[in-house]
């Protein structure tokens, strides 16, 4: 029976209108009246038409595929279907693969193994020669679980039968069995492999059209990604003064600005903060990392999103941030994120402190997650977290040298301070810019007069943007460094003035806002805002927000500016916030010249030695402990400074007198000083070298280091004075009497005989007065005391003696009580609780010498040391004692954290003991204390915009440390060394503490 062709039916009423000719139509557009069409040419048809056909292939042609192609495609399945991670062929050809095609692992670390069979048939038999095959053989990895895919049907019941059978076998294994159907099951949301397996025909069929289309929209997000990425790369380049071919050039070449060494420290997890100088490169490896987890989630669709951020556009909290970018990718929360952050320091301490402990939590909440930060040095406080950036090494120098310059020789007379500032990449581009353009040019001297060149260059492209850009780039420094990030172009002038900054490259348009192309040209031009006056220091020191912001602008100022203007800044500083000058004058001013004919020449002696004593005076003013050292003279000011100046060497010392006495306070060197036969006691602290004479701000330098000098000695002698009835008084008694005994040294502290100690005094006291001319004993280990101070604690020595119940003077904190030691250590003297007792003592009265000694000598200083910014705060510590078989296993160690308290609470110490299971269990602890601790208002203290170098303890560190407290002084040693490493991250001293004895 044939079937009769359907006609659409014609409604009754229905008239059929003559269409014209084209020509006519034409003819009579101009003519024809427009009028409404009859509503029964606007009804829709009486029959529909029948609908496409094009069904949805149900299964994927799996045995169409090469054997390499399936191995492949059960690869692809176990990374981007399953999750597996390190997903790959197992063997090559030849060798015995013991059952085993792909092996992976589970994010937990467990074994996965697959066996592929691309066979157009798969019966019982064949199901049970690969499940033995793999149960009786090697097994490699000790995997448990094992998949047999197959590229036909395996849905047949005795087939079935047969794994239940073997599974029953088998109850260890783990058997999975997976056929065209499974495995075409699999693979239906993830177009991205059919496409690459398959061909765009088969995903058109096979896969949901919607999930498709999301797929290649992914995709082209990602590809928008890699463009942004490049288009910053460029932006970069460009405003460090390298040419625009150049600039492409480095963009597309993927080794530029990543030290091998360094990518391949990068955990897969966890929060990394990449430290280094401005200049360094750290915001280029940031974006070649960010590039690196674009194309790892375009291979793999299940590999983290990756999201690029910069820190001073980051207005929310960390989370609503990446939400916002991340939503649109796909879900963040069951795939994870790479996540960059830039510049993670602009925004200022605080808010970068911020932004860490939300990092640390983000990190620790999602699957997969890394989070990398760069950031200038001493914004990461938790030392697990921070990698330095390396700066470049000689060959690297070399590649870019030629690239730029033309030549990987150019440098070959540049002076040794240039091939220091080259070392860091931004320098290095600016020199190389410089001698392509010129024969005759001037290489800059330091990290400031480099970027003052740059600028030079920038703004000498054409007299427009010499005359009417640099005041227009002064103003948006001062409005930007204001507001903590971006100026709205609305904010700016006009639409001409904004694209006048644009034209130097040194400014750039962010959405509809202006930034600097690079953070440090915004801070140089905000040092010019402080040194033309356009900004008066005072606004900036408002506050420790708005003094953050500044940091680097106070920095460049001090190096660039002329020395009227550098010391008004320096002196403002001071007396505001004395930790940031310090630094900032270490910052800016180099430590030493070497010999060279360019730099400048001096001013006249007298003129230097002038300039040196108003810098020293403003530092001995704001350090009351230089009134303990040579520099002062009894009435509290500075000795007299003389100076010799040739060249650009410099001759200077200090000349002991009194007020009274001096002859000025300020003179000429003379000649017959010199540091090769220097006989005159009366001159000290002499010195003779080259300074830094382009460098306005060389005298503040110079005079701090006089004071580090005189301050380093107190230290290693531990010679500052304390109360009578202080913690480190005690400890200062006890070993003067055992010195006066002749037991110093002597572990077992055992008390000490009033009438014996009597009897040494006095004869000791007799001595003294007989010799006026001894100033200071060493009494043990460091310690060195005064005569008048220790003729004070022989006399207490006395009346302690006779006041005592027993007549014996004792040791301030806990003895030995263990009369069987365990082993030769000399913690087996004491018993557990003892030596826990003892630990926390000494550790309790470290916390009270320390704040003594900076609360009376460092006052100013409180707020830059990191031990005193955080107080007040418990120190929670556990003893970790041990029994082993080895010897070396018994020597306990100490494991601590410190944690804030309100504001009012006194700062202790508590310690417990605990092993080595407890310190790794309350390790995990801290860390997931942290999400509820970020918001507390004790924690927020915790961030004081402190100079860069001072680590707070993050709330997440710890500290191991080997006991220290069996000597006759080991609180005093303890708080000393606390004291000193502070100081040195300040950069007041130069070196390290000497380690510890006991």
């Amino acid at each position: 029976m044939s079937r009769r062709k359907k006609t659409p039916i014609r409604r009754k009423n229905a008239t059929r209108r003559e269409t014209p000719s084209h020509q006519e139509s034409t003819t009579r557009t101009s003519e024809t009246k427009v009028t409404a069409l009859p509503p029964e040419l606007l009804a829709p048809p009486d029959v529909q038409p029948w609908p496409p056909v094009d069904p949805r292939a149900g299964v994927l042609p799996m045995h169409q595929l090469t054997w390499p192609d399936f191995e492949r495609l059960l690869v692809a399945i176990a990374s981007h279907v399953l999750g597996f991670g390190d997903a790959r062929l197992y063997g090559v050809a030849g060798q015995a693969q013991h059952g085993l095609d792909v092996i992976a692992r589970t994010t937990q670390g467990e074994p996965r193994a697959l066996q592929g069979k691309n066979v157009k048939s798969f019966d019982k038999a064949d199901l049970q020669k690969a499940i033995n095959k793999f149960a009786k053989g090697k097994r490699p990895f000790n995997c448990q679980w094992l998949a047999i895919a197959v590229a036909c049907n395996t849905d047949r019941t005795e087939v079935l039968d047969e794994l239940h059978r073997l599974r029953n076998l088998y109850p260890k294994l783990t058997i999975e069995l997976w056929g065209e159907n499974q495995l075409s099951t699999m693979l239906r949301d993830h177009p991205h492999l059919v496409r690459l397996f398959f061909g765009t025909e088969w995903e058109r069929l096979f896969c949901d059209p919607a999930k498709a289309a999301n797929t290649q929209q992914y995709t082209d997000s990602l590809h928008a990604l890699l463009s942004s990425s490049r288009a910053r790369l460029i932006t970069r380049w460009l405003a460090a003064g390298v040419e625009e071919g150049d600039a492409e050039k480095f963009a597309d070449d993927a080794t530029i600005g990543v030290p091998p060494t360094l990518k391949d420290s990068l955990p897969e997890t966890g929060l990394i903060c990449i430290e280094g100088e401005f200049g360094s490169g750290k915001s280029v490896f940031g974006e070649r990392i960010h590039q690196l987890d674009v194309m790892a989630a375009l291979n793999n669709a299940s590999s983290p999103i990756p999201i690029h951020l910069t820190a001073r556009f980051i207005r929310g909290s960390l989370e609503a941030e990446i939400q916002s970018v991340a939503t649109s990718m796909g879900n963040f929360r069951r795939l994870g994120v790479r996540v960059v952050i830039d510049g993670l320091d602009e925004p200022g301490l605080e808010r970068a402190s911020d932004l860490l402990e939300q990092s640390r939590v983000l990190a620790r909440s999602w699957p997969q997650t890394r989070i990398i930060a760069t950031a200038r040095i001493g914004v990461a406080s938790n030392r697990q977290e921070r990698i330095a950036m390396p700066l470049l090494t000689t060959e690297e120098q070399q590649v870019l040298l030629s690239r730029i310059a033309g030549s990987p020789h150019v440098t070959y007379k540049w002076p040794p301070p240039v091939l220091e500032a080259i070392r860091r990449p931004l320098f290095l581009l600016i020199a190389a810019s410089l001698h392509r353009d010129s024969i005759h040019y001037t290489i800059p001297r330091s990290p400031a007069s480099f970027l003052e060149a740059l600028v030079r260059k920038a703004l000498g492209r054409n007299a427009k943007l010499a005359t009417e850009a640099r005041l227009g780039l002064l103003r948006l420094a001062t409005l930007t460094l204001a507001a903590g990030g971006a100026v709205a172009l609305g904010e700016f002038g006009t639409e001409r003035d904004q694209e006048t900054l644009v034209d130097t490259r040194l400014a750039i348009q962010h959405g509809k806002s202006l930034i600097f192309s690079l953070p440090i040209i915004e801070q140089y031009f905000g040092a010019q805002a402080l040194l033309d006056g356009l900004i008066q220091p005072d606004w900036a020191l408002e506050s420790m927000e708005s003094l953050e912001r500044w940091r680097y602008a106070f920095v460049l100022a001090t190096a660039l500016g002329g020395w009227d203007k550098v010391s008004n800044l320096l002196e403002k500083l001071a007396t505001r916030h004395l930790g940031t000058a310090i630094w900032i004058t270490t910052e800016a001013v180099s430590e030493h010249a070497s010999k060279d004919d360019s730099l400048p020449t001096l001013p006249v002696g007298i003129e230097c030695a002038r300039r040196l004593r108003r810098a020293l005076t403003t530092w001995m003013t704001e350090l009351p402990v230089s009134k303990l050292t040579r520099l002062a003279r009894p009435n509290g000011s500075a000795h007299t400074v003389a100076a010799r100046s040739e060249g650009s060497r410099l001759t200077a010392s200090m000349k002991n007198d009194d007020a009274e006495s001096a002859e000025a306070d300020i003179i000429e060197l003379p000649v017959n000083i010199h540091s090769f036969n220097n006989i005159d006691q009366s001159w000290f602290l002499l010195r003779s070298a080259h300074a830094p004479s382009a460098e306005a701000g060389w005298p503040w330098r110079w005079a701090l280091q006089w004071i580090d000098t005189e301050v380093e000695q107190l230290l290693k002698q531990e010679a500052l004075p304390v109360q009578p009835n202080s913690s480190a008084r005690a400890e200062q008694r006890w070993a003067v009497a055992k010195w006066l005994l002749n037991r110093g040294g002597e572990l077992l502290h055992r008390p000490l005989p009033a009438d014996q100690l009597k009897a040494t005094a006095e004869n000791l006291l007799n001595g003294l007065s007989n010799e006026p001319w001894r100033t200071k004993i060493h009494i043990t280990g460091r310690m060195t005391i005064h005569t008048e101070a220790l003729q004070q604690i022989v006399s207490e020595l006395v009346a302690e003696g006779e006041s005592s119940s027993d007549s014996l003077l004792h040791r301030p904190w806990a003895v030995p009580d263990n009369s069987t030691p365990r082993n030769q250590w000399i913690s087996s003297l004491y018993t557990d609780e003892t030596l826990r007792l003892l630990v926390e003592q000494v550790y309790q009265a470290a916390l009270d010498i320390h704040n003594e000694l900076v609360t009376t000598w460092f006052p100013n200083l409180q707020d830059a040391l990191s031990w005193s910014a955080a107080r007040p705060f418990r120190l929670d510590g556990l003893l970790e004692i041990s029994y082993g078989n080895n010897a070396w296993e018994d020597n306990p160690g100490l494991d601590y954290r410190i944690q804030p308290l309100p504001n009012g609470e006194r700062t202790i110490a508590v310690v417990k003991i605990g092993s080595k299971q407890d310190i790794m269990a309350l390790r995990r602890d801290v860390a997931h204390e942290l999400e509820d601790k970020i918001k507390s208002s004790e924690f927020l203290r915790w961030h004081p915009a402190s100079p860069p170098g001072i680590r707070l303890s993050a709330l997440s560190s710890w500290t191991s440390t080997v006991l220290h407290v069996f000597g006759d002084t080991p609180a005093t040693d303890l708080a000393y060394e606390w004291l000193w490493n502070d100081l040195h991250d300040l950069r007041l001293i130069r070196s390290t503490p000497p380690a510890s004895i006991y």
